[in-house]
């Protein structure tokens, strides 16, 4: 999973859209093919988007809404670094 970028073109990445940006999409594929794979072959599977949260506070809010519902906003930005350690609190609370 590779993510992140945003800050290289805020005004565009000021969005509620929920999709891609061809100057992100861009730039990172660049990253992934200079930086991270140099010299090797990949295939790219999936793309998506999202939308940032921000707050006030820095704490994202992970918490069960109902039976069936749970929420992991206001991620700051941080998103990808934290999926795993906020997919694992929200296992642990299934």
């Amino acid at each position: 999973m590779l993510g992140g970028g945003r800050n290289q073109d805020f005004k565009t990445e000021e969005t509620m859209a929920f999709e891609t940006t061809e100057f992100l999409q861009n730039h990172l594929e660049h990253f992934l093919k200079e930086v991270i794979l140099p010299n090797n072959e990949f295939k790219i599977a999936l793309r998506w988007s999202g939308i940032m949260a921000m707050g006030e506070e820095k704490i994202p809010i992970v918490k069960q809404l109902s039976t069936t519902q749970f929420c992991a906003v206001r991620l700051s930005g941080m998103g990808v670094a934290l999926a795993p350690k906020i997919g694992e609190m929200i296992a642990e609370m299934i």
